[in-house]
């Protein structure tokens, strides 16, 4: 699959969100985010390989599985409907800065 790069791994699936927010508002960090109409919400149906920095500092990362992928729609995959980019010109955008709030 497509590769997502993600800098840390949370201790916990709910503490992906609070990685986000930590990681985009330090001034030097990179916000990797996958836009892809064929984004799904399956286990064994992912057009991403999302891989997460192992900690430690030495630059390892670690390719998750698919449930680990679905915790992370929404923030670093972003599903684009096919048409809704062509009828609002911001669209884009406005998913940006949603998955980074």
């Amino acid at each position: 699959g497509k590769p997502v790069w993600v800098p840390s791994v949370p201790s916990k699936a709910s503490d992906v969100h609070d990685q986000v927010a930590t990681s985009v508002s330090a001034p030097t960090a990179n916000h990797h985010i996958l836009l892809d109409d064929n984004i799904h919400n399956q286990v064994d149906d992912s057009i991403a390989s999302v891989r997460v920095q192992q900690p430690g500092g030495d630059k390892t990362f670690r390719g998750l599985s698919g449930e680990e992928i679905l915790e992370y729609q929404g923030l670093y995959l972003l599903r684009v409907p096919t048409i809704e980019p062509l009828l609002n010109e911001k669209w884009f955008i406005e998913q940006i800065d949603q998955a980074q709030e």
